[in-house]
């Protein structure tokens, strides 16, 4: 033995089985397999690429409607509301009203324009008032500090039941949406070397710099037959990172439109996006929406992932989809209380559509671990493949033994050691008895074990040989020598070229990992 023998690469053999039926068993599951890892994980998923979550950040801002799209900062600019008296949810309206459309009744309504609808600014978020209460309070000379001694039961005591308005034409407000997000550092930064080859996620942007859709749904509530609209850009100004005019078509969400700062859209169109109708809708109370308010959230969903693409190693072009839903809340309102000059306190109970705009998204990128995890799938997918093609034939096929016997070595009978003592013959007795082919009758049962190579009968071959040839005379053995000694090497070479000729096997082949070769006739 040399010092190199100890170095060596073990080679797993494979048992080829000639039966179409199970061959096609074969090719089935694991066809299932690839379909499912390729055509559905890789080409409709694109689950091989990894996935970033962007984080920016939102601006939203309210406007009252103008005509011919003026600036409402030039003093030229002037308002296009609505009349009150065609307004159905106006006491102005002369109309009687329609109770099951508006609500239990009508109210008074007034003009405010948007500074007056939100002077409080916040970042990301806006309330559009639809309803305001006002009442008016006076101190109950019970309670303050030089006040007598009386008990104390309110602080103030109210003076009316106070006057309710309707904002008038709050749906033909426009909404103003601007956001920008970036990509976190550590996900840019590990594209490896192949993200020199690859594409590249962007790192930052904003509104201008991508296309952008919004998602219109039939049933807005259960996120049924939605499709995506896109919006289109204002002639002369940059979106969608050009300076290309978008086309308006029928299928345009009325009153969208891209521009250089932001995408507009109307309240009354964002309410439908989201399946809110201020006047049809009425919460558990009873109140219609104008009356009770309501909470509507816009997610700004960057993604780039894009399905059935031949070139799978590109997510494909970053864009973002508007996403509206109306929040499970039954009411939204914002009191406030003002101490009068007079010592009194007004109560401001305002109603209105809280509207908050949030960035979120799924950026795909190339992404080496996350190959390896699909990877790694596909391999434990097309072993499990294997295993129940296995199973199968062990089981329940009907040439299962000569399957088993193909598949599976049995050594030579190795019981002739002793445990503690004791003879394991004596042990197992008659049941672990070498396997005898002296007789005729286990003829049949000689050529079964042979086929499957099984230990014992190559021995009993191999002895009855050896015996044939050693108990021959001097001629038989010198025609022996030469017939088959000598040319031994040519036989084995000539056998080798005869098996690389041969076509590859068809679908009526199956490999299962074992340390066997079966021989050809395992059917």
């Amino acid at each position: 033995m040399v010092w190199f023998d100890g170095i060596y690469y073990q080679a797993m053999k494979k048992v080829k089985v000639r039966s179409v039926k199970l061959g096609l068993i074969s090719l089935a599951a694991f066809g299932f397999v690839m379909v499912y890892v390729l055509g559905y994980q890789v080409f409709a998923k694109s689950r091989h690429f990894g996935l970033a979550t962007p984080t920016g950040t939102a601006r939203i801002q309210a406007q009252r409607p103008v005509k011919d799209h003026c600036n409402v900062n030039h003093p030229s600019c002037v308002a296009d509301f609505t009349s009150r008296k065609h307004l159905p949810y106006c006491s102005q309206n002369p109309h009687k009203p329609n109770v099951k459309q508006v609500g239990q009744k009508k109210h008074p309504c007034e003009y405010w324009d948007e500074h007056q609808m939100n002077p409080i600014k916040f970042q990301g978020n806006i309330v559009m008032p639809t309803r305001i209460t006002f009442q008016q309070q006076s101190p109950s000379g019970k309670c303050g500090i030089n006040d007598p001694d009386e008990g104390c039961e309110n602080i103030y005591t109210f003076d009316s039941y106070g006057n309710t308005t309707f904002m008038a034409d709050v749906e033909r407000f426009t909404l103003l949406i601007d956001h920008a997000f970036t990509m976190p550092r550590e996900i840019v930064q590990t594209a490896g070397v192949l993200g020199n080859f690859l594409p590249k996620a962007p790192e930052r942007g904003s509104t201008v710099d991508f296309p952008g859709y919004w998602e219109r749904c039939e049933d807005p509530a259960n996120l049924k037959g939605c499709e995506l609209v896109r919006i289109p850009c204002l002639p002369g100004t940059k979106c969608d990172g050009t300076y290309k005019a978008g086309k308006f078509t029928k299928d345009t969400i009325p009153g969208t439109i891209g521009l250089s700062v932001g995408d507009v859209i109307t309240v009354g169109g964002l309410l439908e996006l989201a399946g809110v109708h201020l006047d049809d809708g009425v919460n558990v109370e009873g109140e219609s929406w104008r009356e009770s308010g309501v909470a509507i959230q816009i997610d700004v969903d960057y993604q780039n992932r894009q399905p059935f693409r031949f070139d799978f190693w590109n997510p494909g072009d970053l864009h973002y989809i508007y996403r509206v839903s109306q929040l499970p809340v039954e009411s939204y309102k914002t009191p406030r209380a003002r101490i009068l000059p007079s010592g009194n306190r007004m109560l401001e109970d305002t109603h209105g559509i809280f509207i908050s705009v949030r960035v979120q998204g799924s950026v795909a990128y190339f992404d080496a671990t996350q190959m390896q995890l699909l990877l790694a799938t596909c391999v434990s997918l097309l072993s499990i493949a294997n295993m129940v093609v296995n199973s199968y034939a062990e089981s329940l096929w009907r040439h299962s033994d000569k399957y088993k016997r193909s598949k599976y070595d049995a050594t030579v009978d190795l019981n002739k050691d002793s445990i503690c003592g004791l003879d394991v013959d004596k042990l197992i007795g008659e049941a672990g008895d070498q396997t005898r082919y002296d007789d005729h009758d286990q003829n049949h049962e000689f050529v079964t074990d042979f086929i499957g190579l099984d230990g014992e009968a190559l021995r009993f071959a191999a002895t009855v040989i050896h015996k044939a040839h050693r108990d021959g005379d001097d001629e038989h053995k010198d025609h022996v020598t030469k017939t088959y000694h000598e040319p031994l090497d040519n036989v084995f070479d000539k056998a080798t070229a005869s098996r690389a000729a041969r076509p590859v096997p068809g679908p009526g082949y199956v490999s299962m990992s074992t340390g066997v070769v079966s021989p050809s006739d395992v059917s």
